[in-house]
């Protein structure tokens, strides 16, 4: 209810302002652009029919994998965008430092298991940056 109270107090706020200006204080409207119908059909050739957006989706999701800041994933991505960049012509592609993050974090192996009164696997991911554990862990659910 708070959450919902701050987003209206707000979106008053900030619409305030806006909704208060008159009709004679607005500047004219922009003259309409001229647009080019051949580029237009161009770019839209382009995309339905060279699109390389699935395969690009594909290789980082799939190839690449995870891109957590730090991590092994990111530097694969990084490393293969800026020679795809390079690949299309683009003379100064190069991958641009961010921050001083300070640490990785990777998943080797995670794997949960419901063991009585019967066996069953179970999907389990962990947390980012959670340690590991030392070993198989046999513990009481939680709910």
């Amino acid at each position: 209810m708070q959450k919902l109270l701050f987003a209206l107090a707000a979106a008053g706020t900030l619409a305030g302002p806006a909704l208060a200006q008159s009709k004679a204080g607005t500047s004219p409207a922009p003259a309409a652009e001229k647009i080019d119908p051949a580029a237009l059909a161009k770019i839209k050739d382009e995309g339905l029919n060279r699109s390389q957006v699935m395969e690009t989706a594909f290789y980082l999701t799939d190839v690449c994998g995870p891109r957590l800041a730090g991590s092994e994933g990111l530097a694969r991505a990084n490393a293969w965008t800026k020679k795809r960049l390079a690949d299309y012509g683009l003379a100064n592609a190069n991958v641009e430092p961010w921050g001083d993050f300070g640490r990785g974090w990777d998943i080797d192996k995670s794997y949960v298991a419901m063991t009585a009164p019967y066996y069953h696997a179970m999907i389990g991911v962990p947390k980012a940056w959670t340690p590991s554990t030392p070993g198989s862990l046999r513990k009481q659910v939680v709910v």
